[in-house]
Formats: C-alpha cells, sequence, structure tokens
C-alpha cells in the first residue's frame, strides 16, 4: 500500500475509502467491514474538500 509522509512524520495511505454519501447505516457498516478486510486503513466520514489556492 503506498503512503503519504505527512510533516509530523506520520504515515498514511494514499488511497482511501470515503462513507459520507451512504445513507443507510447498515449498507455503511457492511461496506466498511468489507474494505478493512481487503486491507484498506484509511475510511473517511467527510465530504471531499477543494484546495485553497
Amino acid at each position: 500500500m503506498k503512503t503519504v509522509k505527512l510533516n509530523n512524520g506520520v504515515e498514511i495511505p494514499i488511497l482511501g475509502f470515503g462513507v459520507f454519501m451512504l445513507s443507510d447505516p447498515q449498507k455503511c457498516k457492511d461496506s466498511v467491514y468489507k474494505e478493512i478486510k481487503a486491507g484498506c486503513r484509511l475510511i473517511t466520514f467527510l465530504p471531499p474538500t477543494r484546495k485553497k489556492k
């Protein structure tokens, strides 16, 4: 899994799994479970943001 190193030295995965649009709690739970079983380690519940220029 490719990672990126943050300014504080912590490494996080480059690719994550976002669930912010899933409104059904059971579907969200099942999706997160499957992603963890598949090896995903970055799961976010927030909508994407744009970089400020």
